[in-house]
């Protein structure tokens, strides 16, 4: 008896293809211009306690190091494409951020220093412009080690989050406050100082994060541009704060990665998953508990007056999150195969036995996230465990 998920075995005389476990994207990842890990962290805040709301910030801030202006001020295309939706209403996403990052303010978390390879090296580095995509950029650079220099042609830092937001919508205290926690990092901020030529900063510079104006964002070194931000020839996309957020992002990884000689081609993002192909039935119906980032009126941007109350709040909405794409440990591949072929592992998740398996899809046709897949990936190895099963 073998365990894993080969491709395919010989079932009989024939040829027969047999499932196994994916990662797919899910859509809400896929529409956010931050690029945040939305699934991971959603699914880290479903059990109301402190420790979980901290796994889902420190998730969040490793895309977005703005919380809490983005809970406020994100277009929330998310929630437009979350599968939840067709079946009795998005997950509030965007306010679960919104949350989190209040949290957050109110306990005074800290940035945490990025993982970085041994004997790395440190270079200096000026971000040039402190709207979302410079803050975004700093934010990375300065986690990851390198001494930044901020600069910024205003008094304030903030670019368009200060100036071209009405503090009705996004309060002052909120926006300082999160740019405090970057700049505690050990920024070297300047303010007050426009700069209209890359050459200005670039000689004293090992590299240049280039985020001067609301659509520019380039990451240089001498003689050579590493990353700009992608040309729109046909269509040109609404401007957020989270797709600038995504781009410093991006620039700061591609600047981080030439200056520490790691530069190739990135991993692909896995496809996105086809809700289609998710068995919803299994979710049954759960109202939203809080309101929608696409609402308004009344119920957009409500907070509690006490952003550490609304814990139980936030977890049942979270438990309405269906994990689209990824294995949840719910068992039900394991109760539903005919054959017995999909074995629970005493390390946690799953095996598929592929000499019980004879490719019948009943698991696949059930799974109600969508991550059993036909035929198994090529990625996938013997044995696949996704994650340790829930108690």
């Amino acid at each position: 008896m073998t365990h894993g998920s080969p491709r395919a075995h010989d079932a009989g005389g024939e040829e027969c293809s047999i499932p196994g476990f994916a990662e797919l994207t899910p859509p809400c990842s896929h529409a956010c211009g931050a690029h945040e890990p939305v699934r991971e962290w959603v699914l880290a805040l479903q059990r109301d306690d402190e420790d979980s709301i901290h796994r889902a910030w420190a998730r969040i801030v490793a895309a977005n190091p703005l919380p809490a202006v983005l809970g406020r001020i994100c277009y929330a295309d998310c929630e437009r494409d979350c599968n939840r939706g067709a079946l009795d209403g998005a997950v509030s996403i965007r306010e679960l951020e919104g949350r989190v990052g209040d949290y957050a303010l109110a306990r005074g978390w800290a940035l945490p220093p990025a993982p970085r390879p041994p004997g790395a090296r440190s270079a200096r580095i000026a971000v040039v412009g402190s709207g979302p995509c410079g803050l975004s950029a700093a934010s990375r650079l300065a986690r990851a080690g390198h001494r930044v220099t901020l600069w910024e042609a205003q008094r304030e830092l903030g670019g368009l989050l200060r100036r071209g937001i009405s503090g009705e919508r996004l309060p002052r205290s909120v926006l300082d406050a999160e740019i405090d926690r970057i700049t505690a990092l050990g920024l070297d901020v300047r303010t007050g100082r426009p700069l209209r030529r890359v050459e200005d900063v670039l000689a004293d510079s090992d590299g240049v994060i280039w985020a001067a104006g609301a659509s520019m964002c380039m990451a240089l070194v001498a003689g050579r541009t590493l990353w700009r931000q992608p040309l729109h020839t046909r269509t040109r996309p609404r401007r957020t704060a989270s797709l600038s957020i995504g781009r410093g992002l991006r620039a700061a990884d591609a600047l981080d990665a030439q200056l520490s000689g790691t530069e190739g081609v990135p991993p692909g993002a896995q496809p996105v998953v086809d809700g289609r192909l998710m068995n919803t039935g299994h979710f049954g119906t759960r109202a939203p508990v809080l309101p929608s980032g696409q609402a308004t009126g009344g119920a957009a941007g409500r907070r509690p007056d006490d952003p550490l109350s609304g814990l139980a709040e936030v977890a049942a909405e979270a438990n309405r999150c269906m994990s689209c794409g990824s294995c949840m440990a719910c068992d039900l591949c394991h109760d539903v195969c005919p054959f017995y072929a999909i074995e629970l592992l005493d390390s946690g998740g799953y095996g598929i036995m592929a000499d019980d398996c004879e490719g019948c899809e009943i698991c696949v046709a059930e799974c109600p996230t969508g991550a059993l897949v036909m035929p198994a990936p090529e990625i996938d190895t013997a044995p696949r465990v996704i994650r340790p099963r829930l108690d």
